[in-house]
């Protein structure tokens, strides 16, 4: 990948960091995260990959959601699609 396109993606990223609808949903995952998958959590943590891991997986949600509402669903209908990608099933749940 060339810088240009290097510097680009980082600045995209960082706007999209900075965004308050972006840090509400990433505050979302989280809490969940700790919440129904103790175990995961430190062990991410443990590895130094929480929050990659979070940022990654609330991306994802965040543009299922866009694209989503671009194809016409409601917002409720969106959030049922993409949630499910920050908001994985209690680790008690898993065999």
């Amino acid at each position: 990948m060339s810088k240009q396109k290097t510097n680009e993606t980082t600045r995209q990223q960082d706007q999209l960091l900075a965004d308050p609808r972006f840090q509400n949903l990433l505050g979302k995952a989280e809490t969940h995260q700790r919440e129904f998958r103790p175990r995961e959590t430190l062990q991410l943590e443990k590895d130094g990959l929480l929050t990659e891991v979070l940022i990654i997986r609330t991306k994802a949600c965040w543009e299922a959601l866009g694209a989503a509402r671009q194809s016409g669903m409601t917002l409720l209908e969106a959030q049922e699609v993409a949630f499910p990608l920050i908001l994985l099933p209690d680790e008690t749940d898993e065999k």
